[in-house]
C-alpha cells in the first residue's frame, strides 16, 4: 500500500529569515577581522540583518503554527542567530566606544609630532 500524504510545504519567511542570519553572522565575522575599518560598515549592517533575522523568524514560526507548514527548526535557528547577533553587536560596538578615547590618545603617542 502506497502511502498518499504528500510532504508539507514550506514556509517562505522562514527561508528568508534564515538568510538574514547567515548574513547576520558573515557580518559579525567579517566586523572582527584585523582588516582596517571593516567594523564600521559590518556591525550595522549585521546588527540590522539580526533583527530581520529574529522578527521574520518569530513571524514565521507563528504562521507554521497556524498553518502547519514545515520549518520549525530553520525558524528556531533563526531567531536564536538574531539575538546572538544582536547582543554580540551591541557589545562590541559598546566596547568600541568605551575605548575609542583610549586608541585615539595611544594613536597620538606613537605617531611621530611634527618639528617646527
Amino acid at each position: 500500500m502506497a502511502d498518499n500524504t504528500s510532504p508539507r510545504p514550506m514556509n517562505r519567511k522562514v527561508l528568508v529569515a534564515f538568510i538574514c542570519s547567515v548574513i547576520a553572522i558573515l557580518a559579525f565575522c567579517i566586523g572582527l577581522f584585523p582588516i582596517p575599518f571593516t567594523a564600521i560598515p559590518c556591525y550595522p549592517l549585521g546588527t540590522l540583518f539580526g533583527i530581520a533575522s529574529l522578527v521574520l523568524g518569530m513571524k514565521a514560526q507563528r504562521e507554521i503554527r497556524a498553518n502547519g507548514e514545515s520549518g520549525k527548526a530553520l525558524a528556531l535557528i533563526s531567531i536564536y542567530t538574531g539575538v546572538f547577533t544582536i547582543l554580540a553587536m551591541v557589545c562590541f560596538i559598546t566596547a568600541g566606544v568605551i575605548l575609542l578615547p583610549r586608541v585615539i590618545e595611544w594613536l597620538s603617542q606613537i605617531t611621530p609630532q611634527p618639528s617646527p
